[in-house]
């Protein structure tokens, strides 16, 4: 049942937004977050379109700044003078954070990552189709001014892209299509769970693959996998290995050199809000009044929120601090402060 519901809401995104799906869907929540260099202030934004400049020390709401975009993610460039509004469209806005004025803007775009360590921002633009192929431009831009750095045509339909932290290794997912190589299988009677997960897209007769890019955007590996989806994950690179977390909680690890490939879940819920530390090490997950935060694909801990009244509450923005705290946005635009144990430190409406 709980497969049937994620393939029902899988279609009908799709439906209502026809061809590859862009970077998000409304959050409905202070569903994008971002750290200053420094520590010393947060920036959180939702669906009313609205930057809003927050003290980290008090979590005091120092000054709002109305951007008439729906933003995705939030993040600053290393010198903290830029802040990047990545929108639900995909679209970039580079702002000057002392004046929330835009000095850049792109568009066109499907699929984005922030990778902090190379001070960039990573891109996929929307798939083309001519004389019977399908490529994708991968695109490279400075987090400090928009300025394109790199730009590279992917012979392969993608669907999501990732990269190392410093910036070293690209990965670009394709799009879920039908394979020979797999036999569609009913599950045993015996997989249960995520076993059965598992199996089933070992054995769905749909495939995908990876490519691997180097930091000058020569192509240097493409894996084939057994693993497909069609929803647009968040992605990473770390230690080698592509991370593809997804919504349902059925992840997957692929090594880059072998293309050695395996699922694993990050706690118990699904993911409704993930974020990546700066140097891809760790990830935070957000769910239904609680989240998880650790390393990426090992040991979590698990934190939890007080409820408002009997309002489901979720958190569907997270990042991190320098010092390793967690920031958190949620439905109910409230902002989480979060240590590294999963010790919530404070918990404030935002308005």
């Amino acid at each position: 049942m709980r497969r049937h519901c994620l393939a029902l809401f899988a279609a009908l995104a799709l439906t209502l937004a026809p061809g590859l799906a862009p970077a998000g869907s409304p959050k409905n929540a202070l569903g994008a977050i971002a750290v200053a260099p420094n520590g010393q202030w947060i920036i959180a934004a939702g669906d009313n379109l609205t930057l809003y400049v927050i003290d980290a020390a008090t979590l005091e709401v120092r000054s709002r700044h109305w951007i008439g975009r729906n933003p995705d993610q939030l993040a600053f460039s290393a010198d903290g003078r830029t802040l990047l509004v990545v929108d639900i469209d995909a679209g970039l806005t580079f702002l000057d954070a002392a004046t929330m004025t835009p000095k850049a803007e792109v568009g066109g775009l499907r699929s984005v990552a922030v990778l902090a360590g190379a001070d960039r921002v990573v891109a996929m633009a929307s798939p083309t189709k001519k004389d019977g192929k399908t490529t994708t431009d991968i695109v490279v831009h400075s987090l400090s001014d928009g300025v394109e750095m790199l730009r590279v045509t992917a012979e392969a339909e993608g669907l999501g892209i990732g990269g190392a932290a410093d910036g070293s290794a690209i990965a670009l997912l394709t799009r879920a299509a039908e394979t020979t190589t797999e036999t569609k299988t009913k599950a045993p009677d015996d997989k249960k769970g995520f076993d059965k997960e598992i199996f089933d897209q070992q054995n769905d007769a749909k495939s995908s693959e990876v490519l691997v890019f180097d930091a000058a955007g020569t192509q240097t590996a493409r894996h084939p996998l057994w693993f497909s989806t069609t929803g647009v994950p968040a992605m990473a690179v770390v230690a080698g290995q592509l991370h593809v977390v997804m919504f349902d909680n059925e992840n997957l690890r692929v090594d880059l050199t072998s293309g050695a490939a395996e699922m694993y879940r990050i706690g118990d819920a699904l993911n409704y809000g993930v974020g990546f530390a700066p140097d891809h090490a760790h990830v935070a997950t957000g769910g239904l009044a609680a989240g998880t935060i650790g390393s990426l694909g090992g040991t979590t801990v698990a934190f939890k929120t007080d409820r408002v009244g009997n309002w489901p509450e979720y958190i569907k923005g997270l990042t991190f601090a320098p010092d390793g705290t967690v920031w958190a946005g949620t439905t109910g635009y409230r902002l989480l402060k979060i240590g590294a144990d999963g010790t919530v430190l404070g918990a404030v409406p935002v308005y």
